[in-house]
């Protein structure tokens, strides 16, 4: 009797336990995962996109989980001021809001102008950034120039800068040397850009110059080799020394004619420029303005050029031809040196000087007697140790240094037709002691000559048709 008691007891003790489990799994399956999701009846999941917010359970009778969508801009930041970007959530609808930092790079170092209310900005101060954005205004101070050297080699490598509506002046050498700009954005009130502004900005391809700007320095852009467009606005009247010299990638540029002068060197070694033309109102090409613009083919001179600098178009040596202006007075110092395709070239009558080796090495010099002529000028010698030296007829000029340092030079013969002898002709000839001049003394007195036309020389003589000048030089 007592075994059959102890049977039914542990079969009840089993049935209880059973229910137990029953109920326990019945409840779990009927609670929310741990990640998050619910289970269904079918044992799937249901994700919810949350951004960590719900509505409270006493405001509806289901927890939800917002679920945004992407950020729109509502309003667009600028240098300075914040902007505003929203999202809504796709189930109900909420919006959500949140600033956009200004665009402006933080912590530039300025100093505030004697005006008390503008302020130039002075340097880098704390900021890192490579790509930098100025303010137009700092710690309530209007932003109105970036300052004198103010990025000059800059150690942090500036990439590109963007200078927004307001600023006027960018000064002398503020970012020279920052091989590694790129990119250059200015703004349209922009004035003036200083001396040597962008010198050295190696990497810097393109610029585009603002409309009202009204001076752009000497050497603004200077050795950037990189630097293959850039437009010259209608308010610069005058571009002045060495400002795009050695722009080496540089293989086009307008010139208006609103432009009166070019300085010297300012073209210097724009190895890809393959022509230009300058405008009516430009009077001279100075020194070495377009010397070793190696592709250079084609220059268009206007009528209002009166002289051609020193090595003005040295080293040119692609230039095959070139219109020399009536009214061009004066060529100087090889000018022309070393052309070796210049061909074609008329000297004008108006011309009165023509300097040493001004067409050295040309195509267009032509050798009578040794001597060389360009036109109607004597510009050089193909033999300089000869003791008599014959100018041909109809010979005009004698340029600059002709005859220096011919030692053996014991006689010359020149036309009537001279009415020109440049400075140095005779410089050192010590021996020279006859000139034969086939025109009359006065002829010979009317002949325009450079003071230091027989400098070093020491006793000659100009036998003229009508009788002897005797010369006696210390």
């Amino acid at each position: 009797m007592k075994i059959i008691l102890k049977v039914v007891f542990l079969l009840c003790l089993t049935a209880i336990l059973a229910l137990s489990m029953t109920s326990c799994n019945e409840s779990q399956g009927a609670s929310n995962t741990s990640d998050g999701e619910s289970t269904s009846s079918e044992g799937m999941t249901e994700p919810h996109f949350s951004e960590g917010e719900s509505t409270s359970p006493e405001e509806t009778a289901e927890p939800h989980f917002h679920a945004y969508g992407i950020w729109t801009i509502i309003k667009e930041p600028t240098l300075n001021e914040e902007g505003l970007k929203e999202r809504t959530c796709f189930e109900c609808g909420q919006k959500k809001q949140e600033a956009i930092s200004p665009l402006a790079s933080q912590g530039l170092a300025y100093e505030v102008n004697e005006d008390g209310e503008t302020c130039t900005i002075t340097g880098r101060g704390t900021c890192t950034n490579a790509v930098l954005k100025f303010p137009s205004v700092i710690d309530g101070y209007r932003v109105t120039s970036i300052g004198e050297k103010a990025f000059y080699y800059d150690s942090g490598k500036v990439s590109s800068i963007v200078i927004p509506e307001g600023i006027e002046r960018i000064e002398d050498d503020a970012f020279g040397g920052c091989f590694f700009l790129s990119s250059v954005q200015l703004p349209k009130s922009l004035l003036s850009i200083g001396d040597y502004a962008f010198e050295c900005c190696a990497d810097l391809v393109s610029v585009e110059l603002p409309e009202n700007l009204e001076s752009l320095g000497k050497g603004a852009f200077d050795a950037c080799y990189g630097l293959k467009t850039v437009n010259i606005p209608k308010g610069i009247t005058q571009i002045e020394d060495c400002t795009f010299r050695e722009c080496r990638a540089l293989a086009e540029i307008v010139l208006h004619d609103g432009i009166t002068s070019i300085g010297h060197s300012a073209f210097y070694d724009c190895s890809s420029l393959i022509s230009i033309t300058i405008p009516n109102g430009v009077t001279e090409i100075l020194i070495s303005t377009f010397a070793s613009c190696d592709a250079l083919q084609t220059v268009c001179l206007p009528d209002t050029i009166q002289s051609i600098g020193n090595n003005a178009f040295a080293d040119c040596l692609f230039l095959t031809d070139i219109t020399l202006p009536n009214g061009l007075e004066s060529i100087g110092d090889g000018a022309f040196d070393e052309c070796y395709r210049l061909k074609n070239i008329t000297i004008p009558n108006s011309v009165t000087h023509i300097g040493s080796d001004a067409f050295n090495a040309c195509a267009a010099v032509q050798v009578v007697n040794e001597v060389c002529y360009v036109g109607n000028w004597a510009v050089g010698l193909y033999d300089d140790d000869l003791s008599v030296y014959t100018l041909r007829e109809g010979t005009v000029g004698i340029a600059d240094c002709l005859f220096s340092f011919c030692i053996y030079l014991k006689n010359i013969t020149i036309p009537e037709s001279v009415k020109y002898i440049g400075r140095y002709t005779f410089f050192q000839c010590i021996d020279l002691n006859q000139i034969v001049f086939g025109g009359t003394m006065d002829q010979w007195n009317a002949i325009e000559k450079h003071p230091d036309w027989d400098i070093t020389t020491r006793s000659y003589t100009v036998h003229c048709t009508d009788g002897d000048i005797k010369v006696q030089n210390q």
